[in-house]
């Protein structure tokens, strides 16, 4: 019998708190969203924008990202 075979796996904290040290050495940075850039453009000039898509995909997050940029309700 192989000798890694007896060793015990580690448990459910050990796995979470090496999780939580990861993240806490990871950073990101935003990244530049030319559709947000598009439909920003197209609310400052007063221009109908219809979005459309499958549910899910970021179009309400997009428009309370916008409204939030534009410190509009």
């Amino acid at each position: 019998m192989p000798s890694h075979a007896l060793a015990t796996p580690p448990s459910r904290l050990d796995v979470a708190g090496d999780l939580l040290t990861l993240l806490r050495d990871t950073s990101t940075e935003p990244r530049r969203d030319v559709q947000l850039e598009a439909l920003t453009l197209a609310v400052a000039a007063d221009l109908p924008v219809l979005l459309w898509g499958e549910p899910g995909i970021g179009k309400t997050a997009a428009l309370n990202q916008l409204a939030a940029s534009l410190d509009l309700p």
